[in-house]
Formats: C-alpha cells, sequence, structure tokens
C-alpha cells in the first residue's frame, strides 16, 4: 500500500469508536488512549465497528459498481462526459485509473482494521464477545481478499496490522492459491464463531455479518474457484454443499425468498426483507463527511441498462431452443421475456424524480432497485447487498449443475423453476448438461442485474472477452465492429495493479499481463 495512506493505528480509532447505542453510530469527537483502547468489551466493539465503518466510502464513491457493471453488457454510461467513465465502460483503462486505485486503498484500509482487530483486541473482553469479534474481523478480510483476488489475481497478503516496519508495508504478491487458501481459513472461522442471526432492526447489531452470511460467502467463493481460471472442480461439490446448509437452514438463519420482486428492494421494507444475507446498510440524514449513507440512487442515472436489458422479447425461452438470447446476434431482441415481473420490478423509466413503467412511460430507462425518493439522490436509504438470498439459491443450482447427473441437475433446474415462478414466468425443461448451464447463467442476469456481480460472471464463466466484444458492437454500431475491438483480450480478465502501489513497494513484483 502506499505509504501516505499508513494511519497509526491510534488515530485511525480515535475517529470511529463508538461511544454510543447505536451500531455503526460513531463519533467523531470521541478519543480513548492508547493504553486503554482493548482493555473492555465497548473497545472491542468500537475497533471492529471501525473496520465495518471503512466500506462506508465504498457505497458512496461507489468505484466497485464502476469496475464490476460498467465494464459489462448490462450497464452502459450516460451523462456528462468524464474520460475515466468512458475508458471503463470501452474497457481501455489503464494501471493509472483512479476507481481502480480508490478500490485498492478501500479494501486494505478495512483489512488493516480486521488486522488490528485480531492483533491487539484481546485483554479484558468477554471471551463470547471477543471470539465472535474475531469472526467478524475475520469475515470481512476475506471479504476484502475475494475481491481483491477476483479483480487483481495474486495481492499481497496482509494478515497482520500495519506499521512502521517496511516488511509489513512492502510485501510481495502472493500466489492465487495462496489468497484463496487465507480466504477459506477466515471464513471456517467465521461461521463456527458468528452468531446465527440478529433483527436487522437491532440498533446494537443489525448489519453484522452473521455464520449464514460466512456460509453463504464460503459457497461463493468455492464457486468462484471451481470456475475459470483456477478451474478446480472439486469445489462444485463444496459449493453445493455450504450453500444447502444456508437453503435448508431457514429458521435458523432467517433467510428466505421474498413473494413480491418489488419489496426486495422497498427502503420501506428493509425491516422484513429475509433476502438480505450480507449487505452495507444505507442510512439518511448525516453528513457527507461521516460516509454514513449510500448513492445507490443517484448513480442510477450514470449506469443505465443497456438496450438488451429493457427491450423484451416475445420469445418464449425454451430449453434447447434457438429463440434463446444468442450472445453473437446483434438483434434487438432483449433479455427479458414480455411477461417477466422482474423487468418491471427491476427497470423503470426516469424522467426528473418520477419513474414510470418501462413500457407506458416516459423518460431514459435506469435501474429500480435502488430508488429512494423521499430522502433523495444524494442521501438515500438503500442498503447495497453484497449477497441475498436469491443468489445463494442460483448458485446452489449453478454448483448442483455443474457437478451432474440426473438427480443433481434435476435439483437444479428446481432451484431455477421456483425463482421463474415468483417471476411470472413458465417453467423450463433441459435435455443436457449445456443446456442447463446456459439457463442458469440467463437466469443469474435475469435476477441480479446492478448488483455488482455481471464482471465476476462473465471471468469465471471464461466468456468475458467474447461477449463484451459483442456487446460493443452491438451498443455501437456501426462504430465498432469486431476488427476494431481487438485490443480486449483474456488480459481483461483482470484489472491492471494500480501503477502506484507497484512504484511504492520495491518487492510487489511485476504488472498483470497486458497492461503497463
Amino acid at each position: 500500500m502506499k505509504t501516505k495512506y499508513i494511519i497509526p493505528v491510534l488515530y485511525v480509532f480515535a475517529f470511529f469508536v463508538q461511544s454510543c447505542n447505536t451500531f455503526l453510530d460513531e463519533d467523531p469527537k470521541s478519543y480513548i488512549a492508547e493504553t486503554n483502547f482493548y482493555k473492555n468489551n465497548d473497545n472491542a466493539i468500537g475497533a471492529i465497528n471501525a473496520a465495518y465503518g471503512a466500506m462506508r466510502q465504498e457505497v458512496v464513491n461507489l468505484d466497485f459498481m464502476w469496475m464490476n457493471e460498467l465494464t459489462t453488457d448490462d450497464v452502459t454510461y450516460t451523462g456528462t462526459t468524464v474520460g475515466e467513465r468512458i475508458e471503463m465502460d470501452l474497457l481501455v483503462y489503464n494501471s493509472k485509473h483512479n476507481f481502480l486505485k480508490n478500490q485498492w486503498f478501500y479494501c486494505y484500509n478495512c483489512i488493516n482494521r480486521a488486522n488490528v482487530v485480531l492483533d491487539y483486541v484481546n485483554e479484558g473482553v468477554t471471551d463470547s464477545l471477543k471470539y465472535r469479534i474475531y469472526g467478524e474481523a475475520r469475515f470481512l478480510r476475506a471479504f476484502q481478499y475475494f475481491r481483491l483476488v477476483r479483480w487483481f489475481g495474486g495481492v499481497p497478503l496482509k494478515i497482520k496490522a500495519t506499521n512502521g516496519d517496511p516488511a509489513s508495508l512492502y510485501q510481495p504478491r502472493a500466489t492465487v492459491q495462496q489468497v484463496y487458501d487465507q480466504i477459506i481459513e477466515d471464513l471456517k472461522y467465521a461461521e463456527q464463531n458468528l452468531d446465527d442471526k440478529y433483527s436487522y432492526t437491532d440498533p446494537l447489531n443489525g448489519g453484522r455479518a452473521t455464520a449464514g452470511a460466512a456460509k453463504a460467502l464460503l459457497g461463493k467463493v468455492y464457486l468462484t474457484m471451481a470456475g475459470y481460471p483456477l478451474q478446480q472442480t472439486d469445489k462444485w461439490q463444496l459449493a453445493a454443499d455450504k450453500l444447502n446448509e444456508v437453503i435448508v437452514n431457514k429458521a435458523k438463519y432467517g433467510y428466505d425468498l421474498m413473494p413480491n420482486l418489488a419489496d426486495i428492494f422497498d427502503v420501506e421494507k428493509k425491516a422484513a426483507n429475509t433476502e438480505a444475507i450480507w449487505y452495507t446498510s444505507g442510512t439518511n440524514g448525516l453528513t457527507q463527511t461521516g460516509w454514513y449513507f449510500t448513492r445507490m440512487y443517484s448513480w442510477s442515472g450514470n449506469l443505465i441498462p443497456t438496450k438488451e436489458m429493457w427491450k423484451t422479447s416475445t420469445k418464449v425461452f425454451t430449453s434447447g431452443s434457438t429463440t434463446n438470447i444468442d450472445y453473437n446476434k446483434y438483434d434487438s431482441t432483449g433479455l427479458y421475456e414480455i411477461t417477466d415481473l422482474r423487468r418491471k420490478a427491476f427497470i423503470k423509466r426516469r424522467s426528473g424524480t418520477n419513474h414510470t413503467d418501462i413500457d407506458t412511460g416516459t423518460g431514459t430507462p435506469v435501474y429500480a432497485k435502488y430508488i429512494d425518493i423521499a430522502k433523495g439522490s444524494t442521501d438515500s436509504r438503500n442498503d447495497y447487498p453484497h449477497i441475498r438470498y436469491t443468489e445463494v439459491v442460483l448458485m446452489a443450482a449453478e454448483a448442483l449443475a455443474e457437478v451432474g447427473g440426473q438427480a443433481k441437475m434435476d435439483s437444479a433446474l428446481m432451484y431455477i423453476n421456483l425463482l421463474r415462478g415468483r417471476a411470472g414466468v413458465g417453467s423450463l425443461t433441459y435435455t443436457d448438461q449445456n443446456i442447463l448451464r446456459d439457463i442458469i447463467h440467463k437466469e443469474r442476469r435475469r435476477e441480479l442485474c446492478y448488483e455488482g456481480h455481471r464482471w465476476c460472471d462473465l471471468v469465471r464463466w471464461n466468456i468475458f472477452p467474447e461477449t463484451i466484444k459483442n456487446h460493443l458492437v452491438h451498443q455501437n454500431y456501426p462504430t465498432y465492429t469486431l476488427d476494431n475491438l481487438n485490443y480486449i483480450g483474456n488480459n481483461q480478465n483482470l484489472f491492471p495493479i494500480p501503477a502506484a502501489e507497484i512504484i511504492n513497494n520495491p518487492n510487489f513484483g511485476g504488472q498483470n499481463p497486458g497492461y503497463e
């Protein structure tokens, strides 16, 4: 990490310590002496809250959304011409790009605060609380390393708090496998030591990581390792088993599908949302300097759905039929069937502050998952869902389909048809594993659009370059053709390491292939 970002532990936590009765209700005027900071339960809670607090700025600046969505076929950019945003849209970014630099810092800032908890919270803290807090810290560390390893490949693996010692500042890149090994170790600890669930409205604990969240994230880690580039196919069964622990224990962990699609993202119904597994909670009415609020609604006017996301199809998506959407076709057929309730729930037309039906309204098509008209675009209450229960169901279906065998593939299709039934469209059938795989990929796209998953999905399915080339031709034809998009290749399966990190760290190692 850059030297200028290394802040003494005392001053980090002097700013973020919790002294009030609400989770993450941080008081910037609080100050606790270094000799006393880690000596009781309240101080320990303040330390772990500061680790959560490190993620606040992410949902204000949303660099990770520019990276995960604008680079894909689900989203395109509109609004004021900003070079770095256009670069993301066209995949012409480089190692000096600010979104990449910012997100790198956000991740390591959270990791370092989690490491501080693990290194210094000990004496004077009740054992049951201490081990739960350790579980939270290891969950947060695993979550951030999971993001980093997918975006950048091997990265420095820091499992001790950063201090002035050059050995802690300037670490070489670990291998991808080493990073994943640490992620798995952390999540196994977390699932054994975290509480099963909290009430959303619990003022002390609502929004904390839970055992169910650790299991869901571990299942996702296994699923990712089974795909490209590691292709560790033994992980498919591990993913299916771990995700099943979440699915079959609804009462224990409190997760289930919401019957009404629109309710999942309704800010007035957050307390009743059974899909919320791991999320950054949204608040409002606080100053920008506190980094409390989220700006998902604000950015929805800049990252808009591509035509294939909001146009309809009168075709029936029957398995094995040539009427299925083909990435290589440049027609105007949409992804959703005309009767699919997800399309109307997730996509609206926006004119000023008015949001109307995508078919009968007027204005620009926008994603409707983060609307909060009552509070305004820069002070909205939206939670950002890192993992929700629908994704667990989709991941379980994918893992079972990849393991194969008639019984497991039938179970995978059952999960998919459950989601399709909620969306008001008919059940599907399959005749072979490839068709089932294609069905699952499309349903994941329809359900999880604009939730920050698409880039990682395309990479782990090993179809990112071809998909984006075809998307850019479709979106920009005839300005772009496949012939003038030959700069897009396998190197785009990773983002470039921020240049300053390589310059400042003499032990780092080389840049990712294809970047300077």
